[in-house]
């Protein structure tokens, strides 16, 4: 139960943490909760031991590659969305453009961090089929959260000076 509530937790952080390291002052608290929410992630899956498994690999070192991956990619979902918003204001900024291969690129980073933290979490737990998917579709979901919550507060706070 631990675990699960780790877990939750610190994908819910990178979702938050990834919108707000967009905005000009609030930012500095989306840089705050990166290293938190990989924390709570690398909790969940060191909590979840590793009952009968002996392989290190699996059990440590992909989860926390995962979520290294993961934390990347909330970032850059933010960052894209960034650069969305700031063509809208000024169509010929010099910021890089957000493309589809860069949001691909991105929600596919997500998805493998997701896929290693969630696997590694799962196999030490031995979680059935429907409680995996169920997670693997939230540790999915992180990369869009990121975004639409940029967009949702982009039109309260400051994203640019």
């Amino acid at each position: 139960m631990k675990t699960n509530r780790e877990l939750a937790l610190g994908l819910a952080i990178l979702a938050v943490a990834g919108a707000l390291s967009q905005f000009v002052f609030i930012g500095l608290l989306g840089f705050v909760l990166f290293p938190v929410a990989f924390v709570l992630l690398f909790k969940a899956q060191r909590g979840a031991g590793s009952p009968g498994i002996s392989s290190p690999t699996s059990t440590v070192l992909l989860p926390t590659i995962g979520a290294g991956l993961i934390t990347y990619a909330a970032y850059r979902a933010g960052a894209l969305a960034y650069a969305v918003a700031i063509h809208r204001i000024h169509p010929g900024s010099t910021l890089e453009r957000a493309t589809a291969w860069g949001w691909g690129l991105s929600f596919a980073l997500g998805v493998g961090g997701g896929v290693l933290v969630i696997g590694g979490i799962a196999r030490a737990l031995n979680w059935p089929a429907t409680q995996r998917f169920a997670w693997y579709g939230a540790a999915i979901a992180v990369h869009p959260a990121t975004a639409a919550l940029f967009f949702l507060l982009a039109s309260r706070l400051p994203y640019t000076a």
